[in-house]
């Protein structure tokens, strides 16, 4: 997990994580993203996420990131437990949150 994400307010795209290993084997996981002041903005687990080898999909809703604190810096922490019992922790990452000054949440479709 490398790098740095931005999510813009009002938007329900996925933070998708690459990771160094094959996280497929996870019994168990935890995804936080925290805001400066270490409160929790929004937590995952083993049943909220999808994996697919090394890479991590944490799924948000418009609600969710509307949600978050206006034009701020946040960072995400991630973990997880390999089938062997064995835990993983990942490199803390820095999210920006990005503003919008349109506050109206659109219908959101998906494809059936």
């Amino acid at each position: 997990m490398y790098g740095q994400f931005t999510i813009i307010q009002g938007t329900n795209s996925p933070i998708r994580l690459e990771v160094d290993d094959d996280a497929s084997d996870s019994i168990d996981i935890s995804i936080t993203l925290f805001d400066s002041s270490q409160n929790e903005l929004k937590h995952w687990g083993i049943n909220d996420v999808t994996i697919e080898t090394n890479i991590i999909t944490c799924p948000l809703t418009q609600d969710d990131t509307m949600g978050f604190p206006l034009n701020s810096n946040c960072y995400l922490e991630a973990k997880r437990s390999a089938s062997d019992g064995t835990i993983i922790p990942y490199p803390r990452t820095s999210v920006t949150i990005e503003g919008r000054f349109d506050r109206y949440v659109l219908n959101e479709i998906f494809n059936e």
